[in-house]
């Protein structure tokens, strides 16, 4: 992986450890370079003990089987230290708390991280509410980013990874609004006359 370049399309991802609050209630380093051979959404987030935030991580919390079950992990990061994370993550929902949760979070207290990926606000010195998939070889496959009053869609991060995941498997590339199951293009003229041609 790439130490030096900011994320790009098809680029290798930066390379980056950081200590991380996990699911198990310990505090760890992570690694990126360690999860070659998975599939890989880093969740950027402002701060936690916000407002869009909790809600969010929750929900990707509540589908982290779903990722699992598509050889995907989830990594949730933001600038706030590793102990406001666990602090965070062992508070009740009643006081603003997450709760367990069923992924990582890391502490890019030094912004290091968000600065890699293009995810640093400058101006406010927060992560921006983004996230990056990561293949299973190690490259970037998707950037994106919200608005910071905007929460995410589960569903819709989910779809983009088996995408690149079917499109990677069989060659062909996905439409508009494609979801398993559904027809892909062969890319060539004839397969994109025929797909026009039938949808």
């Amino acid at each position: 992986m790439n130490t030096f370049e900011k994320a790009q399309i098809g680029k290798e991802a930066p390379e980056f450890k950081a200590q991380a609050y996990c699911p198990c209630g310990s505090i760890k380093e992570i690694d990126i370079n360690e999860y070659k051979g998975k599939y890989v959404v880093l969740l950027f987030y402002p701060l936690d003990w916000t407002f869009v935030c909790p809600t969010e991580m929750i929900g990707y919390s509540e589908v982290a089987g779903q990722f699992k079950e598509i050889n995907c992990e989830v990594i949730g990061v933001s600038v706030d230290s590793v102990y406001c994370h666990q602090a965070w993550c062992e508070a009740d929902k009643s006081k603003g708390g997450v709760g367990k949760l069923g992924f990582p979070l890391v502490s890019d207290i030094k912004r290091c991280i968000s600065i890699k990926y293009g995810m640093l606000n400058v101006e406010t010195g927060v992560s921006r509410r983004g996230y990056v998939i990561i293949d299973d070889k190690g490259k970037v496959r998707y950037i994106q980013m919200n608005d910071d009053g905007i929460g995410r869609s589960t569903e819709e991060t989910i779809r983009i990874v088996k995408a690149i995941q079917f499109s990677e498997e069989h060659g062909t590339v996905c439409p508009i609004n494609w979801k398993t199951g559904k027809d892909t293009i062969e890319p060539t003229p004839e397969g994109i006359k025929k797909y026009l041609t039938t949808h």
